[in-house]
C-alpha cells in the first residue's frame, strides 16, 4: 500500500521519497513492477526515490543509550533539499521504532518526525501495524495524539466472507463522520 501511495504521489506531480523500513529497495521495485505501479519508470524520471531503512536480517541489534530519531530527521531534510521532495511515505513507523523506546520517549520522537514533515511542508503518509483488527489502532498507540489524520484499513474474514473496510478515525481541523465503511458491495457478478 505504501509503495502504491508513493507511486501515485509521484504520478500526480509530487516528487516523492519512500522511506522503506520493511523491505529492501529491490524487493519493493520488483513487487511494484509486478503489480503495475511502475516504480522503475518513476525512479528513472527522477520523481520517485526509495530510501532503504530496513535492517539486514543477519544483523545484530544493539541498543545502547537513549533512542534517537534525529538521524531520520536529517534524512528527510536531505531528501527535501537534494531531491527536492514534496511528498514522503514512511513504511512503517512500527519497524522504525523497533525495539520500542519507552512510551513517553516514543511519543516525543514520533512528534519530532511529524514536526519535521510539517517543517518542510511535505505531503506525508506514515504506515503502522495493528496488533489485532479491533484492538489498539497500532502497536505504538501514539498516532491519535500526533498525526493530523488516522485512517484504519481492515481486511477481515467475517462468516467465511472477506470484508474490507476503511475507517476515518481522526481528521484534524475537519468535520468527519467516524464510521467503518464497507469497501465491497453485495453484487453477485
Amino acid at each position: 500500500m505504501a509503495l502504491q501511495i508513493a507511486c501515485q504521489f509521484a504520478r500526480d506531480g509530487l516528487k516523492t521519497v519512500l522511506f522503506a523500513g520493511e523491505e529492501p529497495q529491490e524487493d519493493l521495485i520488483g513487487t511494484g513492477e509486478g503489480l503495475g505501479f511502475g516504480p522503475l519508470e518513476l525512479i528513472h524520471e527522477n520523481i520517485l526515490q526509495i530510501t532503504d531503512l530496513a535492517r539486514q536480517a543477519d544483523a545484530t541489534t544493539i541498543v545502547k543509550g537513549d533512542y534517537d530519531v534525529v538521524g531520520m530527521g536529517h534524512q528527510v531534510e536531505v531528501a527535501v533539499k537534494k531531491f527536492e521532495g514534496k511528498a514522503m511515505v514512511l513504511d512503517s513507523v512500527t519497524a522504525l521504532f523497533s525495539p520500542n523506546p519507552s512510551e513517553d520517549r516514543l511519543r516525543s520522537h514520533f512528534a519530532h518526525l511529524i514536526h519535521t514533515f510539517r517543517k518542510y511542508d511535505l505531503a506525508s503518509v506514515v504506515t503502522a501495524e495493528a496488533p489485532a483488527d479491533y484492538a489498539f489502532r497500532t502497536t505504538l498507540g501514539v498516532e491519535d495524539y500526533v498525526c493530523d489524520a488516522v485512517i484504519i484499513l481492515r481486511n477481515l474474514i467475517d462468516d467465511e466472507r472477506r470484508r474490507r473496510s476503511i475507517e476515518v478515525h481522526k481528521y484534524r481541523r475537519s468535520a468527519h463522520q467516524k464510521a467503518s465503511i464497507p469497501a465491497y458491495s453485495d453484487r453477485k457478478d
